[in-house]
């Protein structure tokens, strides 16, 4: 990729507990968002905004060109889940649902976007 190239790829992800079993320790979901925010800063992942809900996430993402949303939920999902699994406040095995949804965003829309994942019940930030 060219020094003088730059894009603008906004992605909303969604993705959901195991038959969605809530988290439901409101520290556990605030120390979950905190991790993605790090995670992504140390590898790459342009996260412009986070919010996990008791049994769904919502990220907004900018992706790099050589980012797929393949890739870049299967490595959030895999590190968030294993993070989850070595909390001692939770009493059984973690696990994702299966897939995920994902859907570009204008750069018109991104506020739209945030504003939508604050408003939703049960939103913790």
């Amino acid at each position: 990729m060219s020094l003088h190239s730059r894009t603008r790829l906004l992605t909303h992800l969604v993705w959901s507990t195991h038959k969605k079993k809530p988290l439901t320790s409101r520290p556990l979901r605030i120390a979950l968002n905190n991790y993605l925010r790090k995670y992504a800063s140390t590898h790459t992942i342009r996260l412009i905004n986070a919010y996990v809900n008791p049994d769904h996430v919502h990220l907004l993402i900018d992706l790099e060109p050589t980012q797929s949303v393949a890739d870049t939920v299967k490595m959030l999902k895999g590190t968030s889940s294993r993070w989850l699994n070595q909390q001692e406040s939770l009493r059984t095995k973690f696990s994702w649902g299966r897939g995920y949804g994902a859907f570009s965003v204008s750069q018109s829309q991104a506020q739209r976007v945030i504003w939508y994942s604050k408003i939703k019940k049960n939103t913790i930030v």
